[in-house]
């Protein structure tokens, strides 16, 4: 049996990026119309911009007519000692805009991409996953939960 009290709190802008920075495995959640999804992803977090990729289908024909997305990253300790990462911004399918800028970042999303998964030079596990995204923050909050111990 837990003793003490929960104690939430916010992070700091540095301590939700280095979370984002730790993990490679989150949850987005978008939505069209009336219909809201969540999909577990992996990506990479770099320089202020989260990459990844996925395949043509259901999800990103739903986020070509609504960009704006939340990402949530966690990292539970235990069921009273968590934090918890919530990016919210708009997907860019790089590769689609063709202006320079666009393919500097789908240059600079493969390259992450390879440091996280060196397999994708031999061996794509996925290859199916052949359209790349970047999600530019418009916010990062983050909340800590920490159970404080009882004054004996």
């Amino acid at each position: 049996m837990a003793k003490g009290r929960i104690e939430i709190s916010a992070m700091s802008g540095e301590e939700c990026e280095a979370l984002l920075r730790r993990n490679t495995v989150g949850r987005m959640g978008f939505s069209f119309q009336d219909r809201v999804d969540i999909q577990p992803l992996t990506y990479v977090y770099r320089d202020r911009w989260l990459f990844g990729r996925t395949s043509e289908g259901a999800k990103l024909a739903t986020l070509r007519h609504n960009r704006w997305v939340a990402f949530q990253v966690d990292e539970i300790h235990d069921t009273w000692n968590w934090d918890s990462v919530v990016v919210r911004g708009g997907i860019h399918v790089l590769g689609e805009g063709g202006g320079a800028e666009d393919r500097r970042l789908r240059e600079e999303a493969e390259a992450a991409l390879r440091e996280l998964m060196p397999e994708l030079e031999e061996h794509d596990p996925a290859p199916h996953r052949t359209v790349i995204f970047g999600l530019a923050p418009h916010e990062i909050v983050g909340r800590s939960a920490r159970l404080a111990s009882s004054p004996e």
